[in-house]
């Protein structure tokens, strides 16, 4: 059966239709049939009566935010627990990078156009002001030395910033992600990043566990997750360090994971009681990285307002110096 590319996809919130109406007990063909006011699904019906399989027919339909999960889970999953997975992967992760965006977006921006504007002002600008101040004082020597460090500081934290910005964008690759995680973890004890992707982890562990996935065939699919490098590097490490014999709680004592995560993993097997601790994980987890990202974009705020406090102490000496000079005369 030839499957022609559709010139429309289907939207998320139509797949949560389609999944909502699976889960209350419906056939697919009945589901989708459900919702053939969308010309998409009036298609995909129509293949399905001729007899075709939902696995090879729903592909070109899918946004390419789910077609990345679907097509990995539909190899070893029904449609509807690929579907599921799908959608709450999706909206974990867009959940974990929006809240992330929102609230360092902003003060990068802030700080960037900062830097910025300071070193265009010292590139085309600096030595024509010094020289003008130089000319009101009766010694230039302070303003030449004033000069030779201001320049020294903007091309610092102006080329420093290009630098990790250039090293954000080397890294934001699924290969190149997980080798950035594996040297975090390797020389640094606890960071946000490792918070941050704990806390990502066990949500998708829970979330494959609710739907009847013991722990092993959880990790097999987490494993298998291609567009989240560092969650399927966990879940690979983890998968191995239980087939050697350790226990779930010693496995968590690999350095990728947190040592908070570590400790409540041990309490969950403990009491017995493991879905209700390991969501009391995730929540406290939010609290923090939340905490620890308001502190950052604090900092980086004030390093921005730090860098415009310069610009106008800069034009308050250019509009007062003649007149203390000819107050001086």
């Amino acid at each position: 059966m030839v499957i022609l590319r559709p010139a429309r996809k289907i939207r998320i919130e139509d797949m949560n239709d389609l999944y909502l109406l699976l889960k209350s007990g419906l056939s697919l063909k009945e589901a989708v049939s459900l919702l053939d006011d969308n010309d998409c699904f009036e298609e995909i019906l129509e293949q399905l009566n001729r007899g075709g399989m939902i696995e090879d027919i729903i592909g070109p339909y899918l946004p390419k935010s789910l077609s990345n999960y679907m097509k990995e889970f539909l190899k070893k999953l029904s449609f509807s627990d690929s579907l599921a997975l799908s959608l709450f992967f999706y909206q974990k992760t867009r959940e974990n990078e929006q809240s992330i965006e929102k609230a360092v977006l902003y003060p990068l921006v802030l700080l960037f156009l900062s830097l910025s504007g300071l070193y265009l002002f010292d590139l085309y600008g600096l030595d024509a002001i010094v020289d003008l101040l130089s000319s009101f004082s009766k010694s230039g020597y302070s303003f030449s030395v004033f000069r030779l460090f201001f320049r020294i500081i903007i091309n610092l934290f102006f080329f420093g910033f290009l630098l990790l910005g250039g090293l954000f964008l080397y890294f934001n690759n699924n290969k190149r992600l997980a080798f950035f995680y594996i040297l975090i973890c390797r020389y640094l004890r606890e960071t946000l990043f490792k918070m941050y992707y704990s806390e990502e982890f066990i949500s998708l562990l829970l979330v494959c566990n609710q739907l009847g996935y013991k722990t092993r065939d959880a990790l097999a699919i987490l494993k298998g997750l291609k567009d989240r490098p560092v969650t399927a590097l966990m879940a690979f490490h983890l998968d191995n360090a239980l087939m050697t014999g350790l226990s779930l709680k010693e496995g968590m004592q690999l350095p990728y994971f947190d040592k908070t995560l570590t400790r409540f993993v041990e309490i969950g097997v403990q009491t017995r009681n493991f879905d209700e601790i390991m969501n009391n994980y995730i929540e406290l987890t939010k609290e923090k990285i939340t905490r620890k990202t308001k502190t950052m974009t604090l900092i980086l705020q004030i390093g921005a307002y730090f860098f415009i406090a310069i610009v106008i102490i800069f034009v308050y000496q250019i509009m007062f110096m003649p007149m203390q000079a000819l107050a001086n005369f």
